[in-house]
């Protein structure tokens, strides 16, 4: 199951719809690149205004700081013109669920502060981590952002960093109660759900959704994220 296709034709993402036959309630995934051209998170956007429900990543819809969106806006004009920072605009009327903001298990002992201290030290350079990643050229780049394929035999995750467990582990199990709590409220509800996130984290919603309940890819659609 392929999430993310480079080519000499630019970059693509696969938009999937997981399924399980005799059950209503769809799930359709995007696994998202940050950064792209706005006609792809155009065309999200206008799919995302077909759902019922929406699974978002982020911490709610308050605006990025200036130095952040200023750090990504140096980025586009030393590389391309027309690269945005994930500009998406979320219908209005379709409820957004936030997985991120939801508290883990209280039982569950917390991570070490040096990491999550380290996490924060990491904020600043992004744009900067970005901008290696657009100058390596644009197939190191799709390699980057998670051109993985998806399959029973074989692990989603590249190499290990000391990082991992905060940025993708915890907010995969958000993620993953989230969707699975859906499940149980919506069974049997004719909706689809609008799963909005990184590539890196689509791993864990695959696996989840199939382990869980059977839920399998029916059909897929790609979208361009960049053009050569």
């Amino acid at each position: 199951m392929q999430l993310i296709e480079t080519t000499e034709l630019g970059m693509r993402s696969a938009v999937w719809v997981l399924a399980r036959g005799g059950v209503p309630l769809k799930f359709r995934i995007f696994p998202m690149v940050h950064l792209g051209q706005q006609t792809f998170y155009d065309e999200v956007s206008r799919q995302l205004a077909g759902c019922d429900m929406i699974v978002m990543e982020g911490w709610g819809e308050e605006p990025a700081p200036g130095w952040f969106t200023r750090g990504y806006r140096r980025i586009r004009h030393l590389r391309r013109e027309d690269f945005v920072y994930q500009n998406l605009r979320l219908p209005e009327r379709v409820p957004v669920v936030w997985p991120d903001l939801d508290d883990l298990d209280p039982d569950r002992p917390p991570r070490p502060r040096w990491m999550r201290l380290a996490f924060v030290a990491l904020i600043p350079v992004l744009p900067l981590l970005y901008l290696w990643f657009l100058l390596r050229g644009r197939a190191r780049l799709a390699a980057d952002f998670m051109g993985h394929d998806v399959n029973d035999d074989t692990s989603y995750h590249t190499e290990p960093t000391l990082l991992d467990p905060l940025i993708l582990e915890d907010r995969d199990v958000r993620l993953v109660a989230t969707l699975l709590r859906i499940y149980e409220a919506h069974e049997m509800d004719a909706m689809e759900v609008a799963v909005v996130y990184g590539a890196h984290h689509m791993g864990a919603v695959v696996h989840a959704l199939n382990a869980a309940h059977g839920y399998r890819p029916t059909g897929g659609d790609w979208l361009v994220v960049m053009a050569p």
